[in-house]
């Protein structure tokens, strides 16, 4: 049994502090890990909102650009007007692939990619064929596609509110699960606690029943100390103790035997002596 207890009495209780303090320790790292998962959380949410909103700024603004540009063409006639449109359409893409970027769901995701993809059949039919009698298929065309990415991008504050009830559900799981390592932590806590308040008396008692029955001189009982093996020690010196305070008691009462046998004799010669004088058998005393 002692080699499962620790070398030291000290070193026992630092173990049982250790282990007491032990679910406290486990809380707060738990608590501290929720935090930063929500500080990161946070961050997230609040760098999606930003490119959310300005992804949909520059998306917006380069659709207006591009459709005043194809309204412009049939009536000016001018190429300046296809470049602008081109160079609008590599902002739009840019805007479109920063906003796909984001953790959209299904359906958002395929309507994007939806509308990015009519964008680039519109832009090359426009290349290709820049015949006024194609105006009008253009407008409808554009049209649709403005409606269907304005649908998009009015919708974007669902993503924001999306993140917003992820935060909120991360922190009322930490606030829950720290709750319940709490209402679970202080039993254990104190169930650790008196086990090793009953190990460590049991131990001290060990001790007191050895010193109490040395100071009642019963030494017949060996002293036996079971513990950490400096409290193993001291039982062992206490039990050195048992024995030598028997050897001296041994002694002692020798002594007392031989004492008490040497003086017996010269004790009844004297004790029949005075018996005689008081008898008066030598005479009457003078």
């Amino acid at each position: 049994m002692n080699r499962l207890y620790p070398k030291s009495f000290l070193r026992l209780i630092l173990i049982g502090f250790g282990l007491v303090s032990l679910p406290l320790i486990f809380a707060l790292g738990y608590a501290g890990l929720n935090v930063q998962r929500l500080a990161e959380q946070s961050e997230r949410a609040v760098r999606h909102a930003t490119v959310v909103a300005r992804a949909s700024r520059e998306m917006l603004e380069a659709l207006t650009g591009m459709e005043r540009a194809l309204r412009q063409y049939p009536v000016i006639r001018d190429d300046a007007l296809i470049e602008e449109y081109r160079k609008l359409h590599g902002e739009f893409a840019k805007a479109a692939g920063e906003y796909a970027e984001l953790p959209l769901d299904a359906p958002g995701r395929d309507q994007l990619q939806s509308v990015i993809g009519r964008e680039s059949r519109l832009l090359s039919a426009f290349q290709e064929n820049t015949a006024t009698a194609n105006a009008e298929l253009w407008f409808a065309e554009f049209e649709s596609i403005a409606a269907q990415a304005r649908a998009l991008l009015g919708a974007n504050g669902k993503l924001i509110d999306l993140e917003v009830e992820r935060l909120r559900a991360t922190a009322e799981s930490a606030r829950n699960t720290l709750l319940w390592q709490l209402l679970g932590g202080i039993p254990v806590a104190v169930i650790i606690a008196l086990w090793f308040h009953a190990l460590i008396g049991r131990q001290l008692r060990q001790l007191d029943r050895a010193i109490r029955s040395i100071g009642r001189a019963e030494y017949s009982d060996g002293v036996t100390v079971a513990g950490p093996q400096d409290l193993a020690y001291l039982g062992r010196r206490l039990d050195w103790l048992r024995r030598r305070l028997a050897e001296l008691e041994e002694e002692k009462n020798r002594f007392l035997r031989h004492v008490s046998h040497d003086l017996k004799t010269p004790l009844t010669a004297i004790r029949e002596g005075v018996q005689l004088l008081a008898e008066g058998v030598p005479g009457p005393l003078n």
